[in-house]
């Protein structure tokens, strides 16, 4: 039997039971939908924390005591915060010999509604004279050192003020010239706003910020270590030592979320491997009702020359075509709800799409989950209706 007439036949015989073979479609989609998107969360999850961290540059990050909590909403969730601790501080995180550079920020957000209508934006000032967090952008953006009077904008502020037509950038009602726009990055530094901290301490002089905000007071510290020391060891003993500060080593940045999300995968994980099993139960049972029926049909075929081969394949390609199918209507689904639902979730919303070889790795793997459910369902049934001789097939149909 050629396989065109294989495939003729199968379709046939799907047809024949439309609520039947609507069933298993269901429950394939179904399972491939979950296994797409629970696979995509936890790719787009793993670039989200990949891409804080390669922006972040340092071995340690220093927040004032207390404020790790803000500093992690702020580089993992898109959380606007603003903390302060004594410039001071800095002097003795110096004078650790570990220390190989040290760099600090200040942060502070912009008024809604001011001037020109900036919507709320976290304005980072950065001192460029020790700067090594910054200054690699700069030389993939400008090709130079940020100015005096200028800024350097995150992706997210930059079509904000393409929608407004603004071609400066006014913060605290005074006018700044965008020097550069950084590339999406999908982390909360794309709504950012990056000034030098000499145009900060002229807007504290004239008194155009908040209060909080002081010459001699920073927001966060960065620390690259000599070679050979390990971050771990060090962030615990500075922060033994220096009791007004939280010394967080880079890697452990977002823990508490991060390991909260990892419980989340896990859980959907679980859901998805429940999913496989009952799509699996469902196709087995579907499939041995059909191989009940399919007696006297599969045993008039081998009676007219059919090889126990070629009944097999007929009985595995309808499970293989009725996978197929519910695992594109499934996979189209899950592609809708990869692109809709993250935006729900503080920590991926802006989150870059996946590259191509993780899409297609997603991809692959939610499709071959659909249709290897059903093959697995069909085949036990499937070598049942097949081993037996044709006669006794036929007699006792």
């Amino acid at each position: 039997m050629t396989a065109f007439r294989l495939g003729h036949v199968a379709v046939r015989n799907l047809t024949r039971r439309p609520f039947r073979t609507g069933v298993l479609l269901f429950s394939t989609a179904l399972l491939t939908c979950a296994v797409l998107f629970v696979l995509s969360f936890g790719k787009r999850l793993d670039t989200k924390i990949t891409n804080v961290y390669d922006r972040l540059g340092g071995d340690l990050i220093i927040v004032p005591a207390g404020a790790r909590g803000a500093a992690e909403e702020f580089l993992l969730e898109n959380r606007l915060k603003t903390f302060y601790m004594d410039a001071r501080v800095l002097e003795k995180v110096k004078s650790y010999p570990e220390v190989a550079r040290l760099t600090h920020q200040t942060y502070l957000t912009t008024i809604p509604g001011a001037c020109c209508g900036v919507f709320d934006a976290q304005v980072i000032a950065f001192e460029p004279r020790t700067d090594f967090i910054v200054k690699p952008w700069l030389e993939r953006v400008i090709r130079r050192d940020l100015g005096r009077g200028e800024v350097i904008l995150g992706s997210a502020v930059q079509e904000f003020l393409d929608e407004l037509r603004v071609e400066e950038a006014f913060l605290f009602g005074k006018s700044f010239q965008i020097a550069g726009v950084l590339e999406k990055s999908g982390t909360s530094l794309d709504q950012a706003i990056f000034i030098r901290e000499d145009d900060l301490y002229d807007l504290v002089r004239e008194d155009r910020v908040p209060g909080d905000v002081r010459e001699n007071r920073v927001s966060i510290a960065f620390v690259q270590l000599k070679r050979g020391y390990d971050a771990e060891e060090v962030s615990r003993r500075m922060e033994a030592e220096l009791l007004e500060v939280d010394v967080i080593p880079r890697g452990r940045l977002g823990g508490v979320v991060y390991a909260a999300l990892v419980d989340v995968r896990r859980i959907l994980l679980f859901l998805v491997v429940v999913a496989a099993t009952l799509s699996v139960l469902l196709s087995w049972a579907v499939f041995a009702v059909i191989a009940g029926e399919r007696k006297r049909e599969t045993g008039v075929l081998r009676a007219l020359g059919a090889t126990a081969r070629e009944a097999l394949q007929l009985f595995l390609l309808e499970a293989g075509l009725t996978g197929i199918l519910g695992s594109l209507i499934g996979m189209l689904v899950g592609a809708y709800l990869h692109v809709a639902l993250p935006r729900r979730f503080a920590l991926l919303a802006d989150s870059p799409p996946l590259g191509v070889p993780a899409t297609l790795l997603v991809v692959a793997a939610s499709f071959a989950a659909g249709v290897a459910t059903c093959l697995l369902g069909a085949l036990l049934p499937a070598r049942a209706i097949v081993k037996g001789e044709p006669l006794a097939s036929l007699r006792d149909a």
